[in-house]
This record gives C-alpha cells, sequence and structure tokens, in this order.
C-alpha cells in the first residue's frame, strides 16, 4: 500500500511537479485541483535505493479517483482522524514476499488495512502535525 509516486522525469523541474503529475497519472486528480499543504520528510527505501519526497495537499471536495489499472490495484481512503486512535497503531508481522516475513513492523491498521513500511512513517508524520493542533 502507498501514496502516487514515482521518479522524475524530464518535463518536471522539481519534485513537486513529479508528485502532482504522478497523483494525476495514477489516481485522477489534476494537479490544478490540489492545495499543496507543504512537505514532509524526505524517507530512503533502502529496497530500491529511492529518496521519496513526500508532499501533502488538500482538495475542497472528495474527488471521483480514477485509478490507471497498470499502476493502481484499488483507491484506499479514510478519515485522518484515524491517525489520532492509538488502537490503531499496531506492532504487526507482514509478509514480503517468497514467502518471507518481517516481525514487529511498526504500523497502522485502519479499516482492517495494514499500511506499514514508508507509508505508514509517513502517516505518522501527519499523525504528529495532526496532534499539534488537536
Amino acid at each position: 500500500m502507498s501514496f502516487p509516486g514515482g521518479k522524475k522525469e524530464d518535463e518536471d523541474y522539481t519534485s513537486l511537479e513529479a508528485a502532482l503529475r504522478e497523483t494525476h497519472e495514477e489516481i485522477g486528480i489534476h494537479p490544478d485541483h490540489i492545495k499543496v499543504l507543504g512537505r514532509l520528510t524526505d524517507v530512503y527505501i533502502p529496497v530500491s535505493n529511492f529518496l521519496v519526497h513526500p508532499y501533502v495537499g488538500m482538495l475542497e471536495s472528495k474527488p471521483e479517483f480514477v485509478a490507471d489499472a497498470r499502476e493502481v490495484k484499488s483507491v484506499f481512503t479514510f478519515d485522518l482522524n484515524e491517525l489520532l486512535h492509538e488502537s490503531n497503531r499496531v506492532i504487526t508481522t507482514v509478509s514480503v514476499g517468497k514467502g518471507a516475513t518481517m516481525k514487529d513492523v511498526p504500523a497502522f491498521e485502519i479499516d482492517g488495512k495494514i499500511i506499514w513500511g514508508a507509508t505508514a512513517l509517513m502517516l505518522n508524520e501527519i499523525r504528529i502535525i495532526l496532534k499539534r493542533f488537536s
């Protein structure tokens, strides 16, 4: 499970432009509809040797998602308040393919879905920011 993302391409002047383009390509939200709120801490992913430059944005209304079937299996949304519920923060075991598992992985469990890894790191940073204002 992950946020829209991908590599910066020649047409992208900045990592923000790449993020907005990828969001449009992967889930159909046009960049003009997104109010960018700011940037989160960069996240390095050793497995792919990729440095993620995450941004947070908001929309005026709930979007009609158009998922790119080649890149997106499904779109999952939830109320941001779910990040503030301590019961949604878990330590779990995750399957990482070919029968391998990782134990004691910090994650969020929301609506029966486990969110871990870089996605959980970014959500945790958002959770910390939200707690400052609650």
